[in-house]
């Protein structure tokens, strides 16, 4: 589409709102009255109300006189338009429709994009919220998916090897070398543990807590700061 009249934004109350300069509107609008006289009366005789159906401010100054500049609604320029009754005016107030009709497509396109995103994250989104809702946890294959996609398990393994918690008079690990929940983790409740029927007897099943992964994402958030500043402090040396 051609533009006919600079259409503006102006940031209004935190929303978005389109303008038209009144200068440049009069000018398309052929009209041979002076500007200042046009304006004025145009906003007296249709009862215009400043903040709702128009902007103004002064100009910045060029050495001369300032002169006040009008920011007009689209609504207030479509109906200036319309009331010169001249062809200038129609092919204006045309144009006017033709750029609101086009930016309703816009917005009823993003909504469909927008709906549709919502509608693919909800299973993932519900997943979570069951997850986090829950105390019995995910298994370590999971976990290690959410915290971990491209480590694996063993490499989740190896790090809850490293975290280390005061148990009384020493640290211990989450996870001990054969790949169990440490006591002091069960306590906490970071882990479930349960052991579950087979050929071979009963085999350990090893759950992080919604507690769990919040603990194991604090401590390895608060590692990478304690790297970060070591490294600012090293590096200059």
């Amino acid at each position: 589409m051609n533009e006919l009249v600079t259409i503006h934004e102006k940031e209004i109350d935190g929303t978005t709102e389109k303008t038209v300069n009144a200068r440049e509107l009069w000018d398309k609008l052929e009209i041979e009255t002076r500007f200042n006289d046009w304006i004025t009366r145009r906003i007296e005789l249709y009862g215009f109300i400043e903040g709702e159906d128009f902007y103004s401010n002064l100009s910045k100054s060029t050495g001369g006189r300032r002169e006040k500049e009008y920011l007009l609604t689209l609504d207030t320029a479509k109906e200036l338009a319309m009331v010169e009754n001249n062809e200038a005016g129609k092919a204006v107030r045309k144009y006017f429709i033709a750029v609101e009709k086009e930016y309703w497509k816009k917005v009823r396109e993003d909504k469909i994009q927008l709906e549709s995103k919502i509608e693919a994250m909800l299973p993932k989104v519900m997943e979570y919220e069951w997850f986090f809702g829950s105390s019995y946890g995910v298994t370590l294959e999971e976990a290690a998916r959410m915290l971990y996609p491209l480590g694996g398990v063993k490499f989740l393994i190896d790090n809850l090897k490293t975290i280390r918690l005061n148990d009384g008079e020493r640290t211990t690990g989450l996870i001990k070398e054969n790949g169990l929940p440490s006591e002091k983790a069960l306590f906490n409740g970071y882990f479930t543990l349960r052991y579950k029927p087979n050929k071979k007897g009963l085999k350990p099943e090893v759950r992080i807590t919604p507690k769990g992964i919040r603990y194991i994402h604090k401590r390895e958030t608060e590692q990478v700061h304690t790297w970060a500043m070591l490294y600012d402090e090293n590096k200059d040396k």
